[in-house]
């Protein structure tokens, strides 16, 4: 007799004798060709869906041994509407573990992980905050490539962290370092997963990242009076969408004063709203910084990473900031992962594609860019 009080969808496959040594490998699997739980058994890659049939095979030999009644509360439990009950169960089995952020991948790089024992030449190469050179990887917006392997980007790249690459942002990135001979591209790779480069589909998406379409002023950028942070919010959670809050943008010049020799540093950061779909029981909000040389008015420095909580040290955060702390100073305790770099000669339009591009899906970063009426920034104001 199936429990439906206390069944998950893992056990159910145990009891239908998938050994896990078979669903560990479906999961690899998934990951190396990044096949999300929802499009398993559509014949993309012959390899993974070999996999999964093997398992439906025991799942549908075990539903047909349970009464007529159990297969249709079987069907209500896990929400087989439109799909065969068998394989939701694999769907809700592998989810979990397909879409985690384990702490492997929030590390430096392990010279023990897949991508990095096949290719240690790329571990060798890793900067400080884990980052390859783009040129090593031979990188598209989508994948890299190094022999006859295909690598992943970061996981942390993907678009809402689980979906499919953030390729309107690696394409920019990719860009900004051929657009001048002494530019230096440096990305995150996913060190779990690595495929043969002959079996690698391209994907196409269907929406895109328009503009913006103007940003601020050269006057402004290069202004050392205009400094301070700003916060700019949709409070009420409403035109603008719900899953952010608001967003902080830290302008500080540094420098020397005598000989007018100043560098400014941009920094911008979100903060999601209690709506906002958490990953693996994560809190995830990104974080973007950029350097401008005043002298010669040209950002030389763009990097993007990824700032991890748990519920607890989120709710913190807010509430310290409520109090009028605001800052992206505060977060300093966070699971902190770099995930691109660039370093050279970056143009104002390529800082702003940069930060909206990596801020998909937040209009509030859009509409600090957009803004045109910055004004000198004094000390913390709350935006509208």
């Amino acid at each position: 007799m199936v429990n439906f009080q206390c069944i998950d969808a893992r056990q159910f496959l145990r009891d239908a004798s998938v050994d896990d040594e078979l669903f560990d490998c479906l999961i690899q699997a998934m990951l190396d060709y990044a096949i999300d739980p929802n499009i398993l058994g559509l014949n993309i890659y012959p390899f993974v869906d070999d996999l999964n049939a093997r398992i439906l095979l025991h799942v549908n030999e075990y539903i047909d041994t349970l009464d007529e009644s159990v297969k249709l509360d079987l069907a209500a439990w896990f929400g087989a509407d439109f799909e065969p009950v068998g394989q939701v169960i694999i769907e809700q089995a592998t989810s979990p573990l397909y879409f985690s952020i384990p702490d492997v991948i929030l590390k430096r790089g392990s010279s023990n992980s897949r991508v990095f024992v096949e290719h240690p030449e790329l571990f060798a190469g890793l900067d400080k905050s884990g980052l390859v050179l783009v040129s090593l990887v031979r990188g598209n917006s989508q994948i890299g490539r190094v022999k006859d392997h295909v690598l992943h980007y970061h996981q942390l790249l993907r678009r809402s962290f689980v979906g499919n690459m953030n390729s309107e942002l690696i394409e920019e990135l990719l860009a900004v370092e051929a657009s001048h001979s002494g530019n230096i591209a440096r990305i995150a790779l996913d060190e779990r997963r690595i495929m043969p480069e002959e079996q690698w589909l391209q994907s196409f998406e269907k929406d895109h990242v328009y503009g913006p379409k103007n940003i601020p002023s050269e006057e402004w950028l290069n202004d050392p009076r205009a400094h301070g942070t700003v916060v700019k919010g949709d409070f009420e959670g409403g035109s603008r969408g719900v899953n952010y809050n608001y967003v902080i943008v830290k302008c500080e010049c540094r420098g020397d004063e005598e000989s007018n020799n100043f560098l400014k540093h941009f920094e911008i950061e979100e903060r999601v709203s209690e709506v906002c779909p958490r990953v693996d029981g994560k809190v995830l909000i990104r974080y973007f910084h950029a350097i401008r040389n005043l002298e010669n008015g040209i950002f030389t420095h763009c990097d993007g990473a990824v700032k991890v909580f748990d519920e607890v040290s989120y709710a913190n955060l807010l509430e310290n900031q409520f109090g009028g702390n605001f800052g992206v100073g505060v977060t300093k305790d966070a699971i902190y992962r770099k995930v691109f770099r660039v370093d050279g000669e970056i143009s104002s339009r390529q800082w702003a594609a940069l930060a909206l591009k990596w801020f998909r899906g937040n209009e509030l970063v859009r509409e600090f860019l957009e803004d045109g009426k910055l004004g000198y920034i004094d000390g913390a104001c709350q935006g509208e």
